[in-house]
């Protein structure tokens, strides 16, 4: 999901504070754009907008195949610019552990490569440093 800067900016005027950190710290800025993933995208609407206000976008539902790749795309362009950082052995053991436990996870999935039905990833995300579980129970 993109968003105009402007437009979060504009919101964040309605919101409480540290609302415009926190959703520009979600995502990566590109010029005058925000590129939000759909988990990202998902876990902010959810969190501002408890009531469902307005309804959900179809598009933040659940994850989608385009989603799942932009949500790669933004993932990976973090995590570039981060310098590609990697949990440590204890991190990864945890993340491993949270997701095993989590009723959204699928460890037969995708040939064995696992899928998060929250988010759409696969156990490849526990590895990069620079990612978060979208339901909270992992965290950068």
């Amino acid at each position: 999901m993109t968003l105009l800067l402007s437009q979060v900016r504009d919101q964040a005027r309605r919101r409480p504070a540290g609302y415009f950190g926190e959703v520009v710290g979600s995502g990566v800025v590109v010029g005058d754009r925000l590129v939000l993933s759909d988990a990202a995208a998902r876990r902010l609407f959810q969190k501002y907008n408890p009531n469902g206000e307005g309804g959900m976008p179809d598009s933040l539902k659940e994850p989608t195949l385009v989603g799942m790749l932009e949500d790669f795309v933004a993932a990976t362009k973090i995590w570039a610019a981060a310098g590609f950082p990697v949990c440590t052995k204890a991190q990864i053991e945890a993340r491993v552990g949270s997701c095993n436990n989590c009723d959204k996870w699928d460890a037969k999935a995708r040939l064995g490569l696992g899928l998060c039905s929250a988010c759409g990833c696969t156990l490849i995300k526990r590895w990069l440093a620079t990612e978060k579980c979208p339901l909270g129970k992992w965290s950068v």
